[in-house]
């Protein structure tokens, strides 16, 4: 490293360097255009939190904010901050994200929405995180995570079963954890069958799509797995899951499981995407989100002008109640305009990027934006969350960099 200088040759850079480079440099750099537009030009936003503890076990909240970005004509998620909460009660939770909030000098009043996991200490009709949080935004719109709710949901319903394909997962994974010479031996058994040679997976039951991956590996490796524990009964354990493996009902749940599970990891899958899709939620929720499926340009024939006032009234603290007759009157525009012509191509665009470009079509007679209103209550809806996947990502990106080996960071 520079081997043209002799003094940068003596560089020393370890944790403490390192970290007021991050602080006080490249995140500063990083985040000034989120904190512009939502410190400083008021642009609505939602705000998505849940915790996870890290490898030294410190409970840890992460917060993130979706907003619009025009300079990207699509809605983009921010990071804000990650402190530390090991007391999880809602009173410190909250404590966490306003402090957080005042030291980047974000607002409540321009906040739109709130997304966590669905507890009862974050979503709780009493005394809960968004309790506090309708305090200080009485107008804010909880938006509970539809993936946590499916798959709570599926993980009931199967324990309803008489036996437990999932639990067979779980026991056949860790018997050839530990053992190479075990992972040698099914190798054999995998030709024997002519079943391609695969690592046995592993399947977490936190994971919200591991299941279906889990039970497609088993049903294809199940020959192999079958001759091999008859082969090697010679432990109670390997002995229980020969049992199970040779049990036909097992099978059968295991199949069933496995098509049904198709259907819960489809919708998961959907409202995983980083891009807006919450208006797919139309046929299956009731009020506001009966009324977001507007925002696809697919809909336009659909749009009702008292539709888009009532939602407009749900958000007093962003759309001014003197800029409704404006809205109203380009509403009644946006129904009877061509799109094709004003946005070529719209049908293929992303639903935030079309916004983004009938935001900047302009009159041909006033020179002036003509969508300006419905545009931005459309950016808005937009920022209300598909769920709470972009935290989950969050934790996830900080379990590939805080490991064991760099657990001070």
């Amino acid at each position: 490293m520079f081997p043209d200088s002799e003094i940068a040759k003596n560089y020393a850079c370890s944790s403490t360097k390192t970290a007021a480079m991050m602080n006080l440099a490249l995140e500063p750099e990083c985040s000034e255009d989120v904190y512009k537009l939502l410190r400083t030009e008021k642009r609505p936003y939602s705000l998505m939190v849940d915790e996870s503890s890290d490898i030294m076990c410190e409970k840890e909240c992460a917060i993130l904010v979706r907003y619009y970005s025009e300079t990207q004509d699509k809605v983009t998620v921010g990071f804000v901050d990650m402190p530390v909460c090991n007391d999880a009660k809602a009173e410190n939770i909250f404590n966490c994200i306003e402090s957080s909030m005042q030291d980047k000098g974000l607002e409540w009043s321009n906040c739109v929405g709130f997304s966590s996991d669905n507890c009862n200490v974050m979503i709780g009709k009493n005394n809960s995180v968004l309790s506090r949080v309708k305090a200080q935004a009485p107008h804010i719109y909880s938006v509970g995570c539809p993936s946590h709710l499916v798959n709570i949901c599926a993980k009931t319903a199967a324990k309803e079963l008489s036996v437990s394909p999932e639990e067979l997962l779980i026991d056949i994974y860790y018997y050839f954890e530990k053992s190479s010479k075990r992972r040698e031996e099914l190798k054999q058994f995998q030709d024997f069958c002519n079943i391609a040679q695969q690592r046995v997976q592993k399947h977490c039951p936190t994971r919200w799509l591991s299941l279906g991956k889990g039970l497609d590996h088993l049903l294809n490796q199940w020959p192999a797995f079958s001759s091999y524990f008859e082969s090697h009964s010679d432990n109670q354990k390997s002995k229980d899951i020969q049992k199970r493996l040779a049990d036909p009902t097992m099978k059968l749940y295991a199949c069933f499981l496995h098509n049904v599970t198709q259907c819960f990891d489809k919708f998961n899958l959907i409202f995983q995407n980083k891009t807006p899709v919450l208006y797919k939620l139309n046929d299956s929720v009731e009020e506001l989100l009966h009324d977001i499926a507007i925002v696809s340009p697919e809909n336009q024939d659909d749009v009702a002008p008292q539709q888009i006032m009532a939602l407009a009234e749900r958000f007093p603290n962003v759309m001014k109640a003197d800029a409704r007759e404006k809205l109203h009157l380009e509403v009644l525009d946006y129904v009877s305009t061509n799109l094709e012509a004003m946005v070529p191509n719209y049908r293929n665009l992303p639903v935030d990027e079309f916004w983004g470009k009938l935001s900047k079509v302009r009159s041909v007679s006033s020179g002036q934006f003509k969508f300006v209103e419905l545009c931005k209550l459309m950016k808005l809806l937009l920022v209300l969350p598909n769920s709470n996947c972009d935290v989950e990502r969050a934790f996830s990106m900080v379990r590939h960099i805080k490991t064991e080996f760099r657990s001070q960071m």
